[in-house]
């Protein structure tokens, strides 16, 4: 007896859905038939091949079953809003869709559309993309496959309150919201702007081009960015935006502009902290203006695997500015320059408590007070404490280093005492050719230049 080879029950699937006559539904909520059009059928079975569990899952409606065109001329703000309200479950299909009035989507929603790249594409002209109704708070929305363009044509001196993906702060959260694999870009505000929310996601999502920052969430308990790519972003702006709390792993950029990440709360240089943790992994922070990376917060975060790289030319200040915080680590990142040169006493500053280990690059750490305290060529570990002027240094190897301080007083070495320059007194110079018979070092007695100095500890012959 012959044994019958396996059945492909997903190949069959897939001829069965692409073969079936499309069903669609028309604005007065009737039935259409296979006469509903040659571009409906095309949509309907691009999307039946690009999503069949789910398509199979959802009742999915069209936007051109409500009268959109797609041809980047006629207006079908109307149409796409029709749809929306229709159904839960909308699909942008193939076409560039313009809207002159933003898109109102309603908590629960799920927009898709065929592909991030330029196939499903609404171009807002004058108005924000998509608006989330955030008046009953707004939830378990989805919005992926698309890509959303604005009209500022690439001048991101053009500024207005135009975003790509927007949620009004009515003082009702949104929250478990997933924004995956959407392209913003040319919008005169932000690319998205959440400013009250919580525990969401953006995956993969790229910004570029828009009058603002790219990304700006408030960011709480679990919110989440993965895989995202900010690329040219506006002078004085930055590509990444957290008020509180939030993840952010293996995100990219930037090309050219603002600065990359800027986190907390009130970033004013007040002295006031705020509650504030972001913690980056795998990311490449890239080209910034000024400043790779600003925390001004009270709380616990970290940075890990991370590469920065300061831009070809001229001068920028920080890879990482640290205000305040209680536990900071930083560890197993680079920092490299591809030509520009820090103007900051220093290029890593920790204002409290930064922790730095194994990395790699030859970065500056200082403390709050300005006041140079490690250079090696590789950093081991570091310390800046709680107190402003207390340093604790683990492992640290000190090379080429001309004097440090401690508690105000300078300690430095040579063969005899210092001879030229102001000194204080206290400071103390190490005898760096010992032999027996000598003294340990010198310390000043009496403040000059070079002032009064005595030998102190002497060697046994």
């Amino acid at each position: 007896m012959k044994r019958l080879p396996p059945i492909n029950f997903f190949a069959l699937l897939i001829m069965t859905l692409t073969c079936m006559t499309p069903v669609s539904v028309r604005a007065d909520g009737a039935k259409a038939s296979a006469d509903a059009g040659a571009s409906d059928k095309l949509d309907e079975a691009r999307f039946h091949a690009y999503s069949t569990a789910e398509a199979i899952q959802r009742s999915w409606v069209s936007v051109r079953s409500f009268g959109a065109r797609g041809d980047d001329k006629t207006d079908d703000t109307k149409a796409i809003q029709d749809a929306i309200n229709h159904s839960k479950n909308t699909l942008i299909p193939a076409g560039v869709f313009k809207v002159t009035s933003s898109i109102s989507v309603p908590s629960g929603h799920t927009i898709t559309g065929l592909g991030k790249g330029n196939t499903s594409v609404i171009h807002a002209v004058g108005c924000t993309a998509l608006t989330l109704k955030t008046v009953n708070y707004s939830d378990n929305t989805i919005i992926r496959d698309l890509s959303l363009r604005g009209d500022n044509g690439k001048d991101m001196s053009v500024v207005s309150d135009h975003h790509g993906i927007y949620a009004p702060d009515t003082g009702r959260e949104t929250f478990e919201l997933l924004i995956e694999n959407v392209s913003i870009k040319e919008f005169k505000g932000r690319g998205i702007y959440l400013p009250n929310e919580f525990s969401s996601s953006i995956r993969n999502v790229s910004v570029d081009y828009c009058s603002d920052n790219a990304i700006e969430v408030e960011g709480a308990n679990t919110t989440l960015l993965e895989s995202c790519y900010v690329h040219n972003v506006a002078v004085g702006k930055v590509a990444y935006r957290i008020y509180a709390t939030g993840t952010i792993i293996n995100c990219n950029g930037i090309d050219t502009g603002g600065d990359w990440g800027l986190f907390g709360q009130n970033m004013a240089e007040d002295g006031v902290d705020n509650v504030s943790k972001v913690t980056l992994i795998g990311c490449n922070i890239e080209d910034f203006a000024d400043t790779g990376i600003r925390y001004k917060y009270y709380g616990h975060a970290s940075i890990s695997g991370c590469s920065f790289l300061a831009k070809p030319a001229g001068t920028f200040r920080y890879y990482i500015r640290l205000d305040y915080g209680d536990t900071f680590p930083v560890i197993s990142c680079s920092f490299y320059s591809k030509g520009s040169t820090s103007s900051a006493v220093a290029p890593l500053y920790g204002g409290n408590m930064l922790f730095i280990s194994s990395n790699s690059g030859t970065p500056v750490a200082t403390t709050s007070d300005g006041v140079n305290v490690l250079a090696p060529a590789t950093i081991n570990s570091f310390y800046s404490s709680y107190k402003k002027y207390a340093v604790r240094l683990n492992n640290a190897y000190f090379d080429n280093v001309d004097y440090m301080k401690l508690r105000g007083k300078r300690i430095t070495n040579g063969t005899a005492p210092p001879n030229t320059g102001s000194w204080a007194q206290g400071d103390i110079c190490y005898n760096s050719t010992p032999s027996p018979g000598e003294f340990v070092g010198w310390i000043c007695v009496a403040e000059g230049a070079p002032g009064q100095w005595r030998g102190f500890g002497a060697i046994e012959p």
